[in-house]
């Protein structure tokens, strides 16, 4: 407040003056972190052709539809930050990359090139996870009653004959968007690039859908999942989320746990 009373060419009072002790007192802006790193254990023992980027409750998925291995055939492992994210499982004609959980922007893009890199050559195949009551249809298309698996292929063929596509406005992120990204730039070796959106909660994809869409891929790895017996239920299906969703989310048979706008 003003003093009224006070000379006009007098100082203001002295608690309207910046405090010297001002700068100490204010909290200073927290300083950058630092980048992070991205290290490999190991190199593979093999240089496959075919790969398949598996990530989180997808690569899961596929890995119990798979025999279990007799011996250790974990080649590769990557690091961030010291700790461990994911793991290469040597399939004989096919390397399994196994990410245990999807990544940031910045490490998805340090993961991509990273693998790309070693494998310059190699037809890649990503299996992420997508949820149909999130999907966003276009053109006025009526969803199958059985969320189906969904595509992406980043060579002109695009959708094969027969399957689904994921089209905009629905869009990927994390690792599946880099890869994507990468196989569309020019900057980067790698062309052949087809995403598998699997559908949420996995405990209704039943592994003859997985191995159809295999199939035409990476068949040795389609006729593996159909031999093998493992199962996948409602109490191995995990939380998800989606941009608004706030914690998560988990359906299912299984008691629902919600937090953010679509509760």
């Amino acid at each position: 407040m003003n003093d009224p009373f006070s000379s006009l060419d007098a100082p203001p009072p002295r608690y309207l003056l910046e405090s010297d002790s001002s700068d100490d007192e204010l909290p200073h802006s927290p300083t950058t972190p630092p980048p992070p790193t991205l290290s490999v254990t190991s190199n593979p023992s093999s240089t496959p052709s075919e790969l398949v980027l598996a990530i989180s409750q997808a690569g899961r998925y596929l890995l119990r539809h798979l025999p279990p291995q007799n011996s250790p055939a974990t080649n590769l492992r990557f690091l961030h930050n010291g700790d461990p994210i994911g793991r290469g499982i040597d399939m004989k004609e096919t390397m399994v990359v196994m990410m245990e959980d999807d990544l940031e922007p910045r490490m998805a893009h340090m993961m991509t090139e990273k693998l790309i890199g070693m494998f310059p050559d190699a037809k890649w195949t990503v299996l992420t996870t997508y949820s149909p009551v999130m999907y966003v249809p276009i053109g006025g298309k009526r969803l199958p009653q059985d969320p189906p698996i969904r595509v992406i292929s980043s060579v002109e063929k695009g959708v094969p004959d027969g399957k689904y596509g994921y089209e905009t406005p629905n869009h990927l992120t994390g690792l599946a968007a880099a890869f994507l990204s990468a196989a569309i730039h020019p900057a980067f070796p790698v062309e052949n690039v087809t995403t598998l959106l699997l559908p949420l909660p996995l405990s209704s994809l039943g592994p003859s859908n997985l191995a159809d869409s295999l199939q035409a891929l990476i068949p040795h790895l389609a006729d593996l999942v159909r031999r093998n017996k493992g199962q996948w239920e409602e109490e191995d299906d995990e939380l998800w989320s989606a941009p608004g969703m706030g914690d998560g989310k988990k359906i299912g048979k299984v008691e629902k746990e919600v937090s953010g706008m679509y509760t």
